[in-house]
């Protein structure tokens, strides 16, 4: 609807960046009530993953013999 007015102002490039961009902002979303991010330092107290691969797991199993 704004593309032929932006065309005709010459500003096509910076509409195009300002659509792509309200594009993804407002395609974020939210979390659901008890749902974790995959990044732990969203989440809250820094709650990981099940089976996320870390720098503590990896040293105690190392320590442990079972690497």
């Amino acid at each position: 609807m704004l593309a032929p007015l932006a065309y005709k102002w010459d500003i096509g490039p910076l509409y195009i960046l300002a659509t792509a961009f309200a594009v993804i902002f407002f395609n974020l979303g939210r979390r659901q009530e008890g749902e974790v991010s995959a990044y732990s330092i969203f989440n809250e107290g820094f709650q990981e993953l099940p089976g996320t691969l870390n720098v503590e797991r990896l040293d105690r199993d190392i320590r442990a013999g079972q690497f």
